[in-house]
């Protein structure tokens, strides 16, 4: 084989990474393009070919690989990475970028192709609404447990005092009323074992409660003491029985609020740094597939003469380019007499601009003939590729008649389009 050219188009579908996921996102990457040998001629039949992920354009050894045997049809074929073998979390949750090489037979590896984000990946990159994680770790480090308790560093959980508010003017002060009995103390329940909560005791009775005497004078309120950092939470105990409830006391006087001290000075800001320079525009990668196209359906002979002129038969499409994308071709469907005889026609693709009604033009370099035929069923096929300027066009499968005779029996025809850059 020559060596082989390749025009390919991939799509990354993000892999889940937790197993609830797997049920909805596939570990799969489709893979599709098409594959010509180095004279421009598109290759045929089962074909070896081999596909390595990279984590840079330029590693020499690859994070992954998959050798395939893949049935290529007229250079176009499809292929799902992981079906062999299969796709780590490690590969695809890798840092950074991923690019894809591709060997055919014993060409060496083709340029390498960058994967971009897809919709699966950018989703991951910020997750919206509600999440159900078993727990949560950073670093390493577990920092929620299952049962949605904060087993990290406490540092930071409290935020700093905020500034005091003024004092208020202070009330007159009442004599203090006299303290109401004590109720009776209930009996306290066993302690239970640790695991299982044991029974509540009961509860005593309350005792009655005093009135409440006047408020008294309210005392001086002490300066505030730094805050202090916040021991580890240490494992819960098992829950004791319930007490009986104790009187209400009467409140005690509240202290005067004490002044509010003088905010610090703001520190000067640092001086901004130098921009580095900016670094060299890395190469043009390979060209792209911009979009495929297919068609199938009936061809009908009604609206072709037997003088010879380029005519579409059967369905076609419109497809939109920008100046030189190219558009590559490829029909195929038998064809027959039910009785008569002979025919002899060409056949080709075919392009016009979109919304005309003028004679089609036939590809340049993709010219088929049939002639002499009398009821023999002939398989055909019609390749053709050319670049357009910008426009939109109807492109389909044609023919130019020599003799149609009366018995033409129209069939199914199928094919495909492919717009690359």
């Amino acid at each position: 084989m020559r060596k082989a050219t390749l025009a390919i188009a991939a799509a990354l579908l993000l892999a889940a990474f937790s197993t609830g996921a797997r049920a909805e996102i596939p570990d799969l990457i489709p893979i599709q393009g098409v594959l010509a040998d180095g004279g421009g001629e598109f290759v045929e039949g089962a074909t070896v070919m081999v596909f390595r992920i990279y984590q840079s354009e330029t590693a020499a050894t690859p994070l992954w690989t998959e050798s395939r045997i893949v049935d290529v049809q007229r250079g176009f074929f499809t292929v799902y990475l992981g079906e062999v073998t299969p796709l780590p979390v490690e590969v695809l949750g890798a840092a950074g970028e991923l690019w894809l090489g591709v060997t055919v037979g014993t060409d060496p590896e083709m340029n390498r192709m960058q994967f971009a984000s897809v919709p699966f990946a950018l989703f991951c990159e910020n997750a919206l609404g509600d999440i159900t994680p078993n727990s949560v770790s950073v670093g390493g480090g577990l920092v929620i447990n299952s049962a949605g308790q904060w087993v990290g560093d406490p540092t930071g959980l409290v935020g700093p005092a905020g500034p005091m508010g003024p004092t208020g003017a202070t009330g007159a002060t009442g004599a203090t009323g006299a303290v109401g009995a004590t109720g009776a103390t209930g009996p306290q329940g066993p302690t239970g074992a640790t695991g299982p909560q044991g029974a509540t005791g009961a509860q005593g009775a309350t005792g009655p409660q005093g009135t409440t005497g006047p408020q008294g004078p309210t005392g001086a309120t002490g300066p505030q003491g730094a805050t202090g950092s916040q021991g580890a939470t240490g494992p819960q105990g098992p829950t004791g029985a319930t007490g009986p409830q104790g009187a209400t006391g009467s409140q005690g006087p509240t202290g005067a609020t004490g002044p509010q001290g003088l905010m610090g000075a703001q520190g000067p800001t640092g001086q901004t740094g130098a921009t580095g320079p900016q670094g060299a525009t890395g190469p043009q990668g390979p060209t792209g597939v911009v979009s495929t196209t297919t068609i199938g359906g009936y061809a009908n002979a009604a609206n072709v003469t037997n003088t010879f002129e380029w005519t579409f038969i059967g369905p076609t499409v419109t497809i939109t380019t920008a100046a030189n994308q190219r558009i590559t071709a490829s029909v195929q469907a038998p064809l027959a007499l039910s009785s008569g005889g002979p025919i002899s026609f060409q056949y080709d693709v075919c392009y016009r601009p979109g919304g005309s009604t003028a004679t089609p033009s036939n590809f340049t370099g993709g010219l088929y003939s049939i002639g002499q035929l009398t009821t023999t069923r002939v398989s055909w096929t019609a390749s053709a590729s050319r670049v357009f300027e910008s426009g939109t066009w109807q492109v389909g499968y044609c023919i130019g008649v020599f003799t149609l005779p009366a018995g033409w029996n129209n069939d199914y025809l199928n094919g495909w389009f492919l717009l690359t850059n």
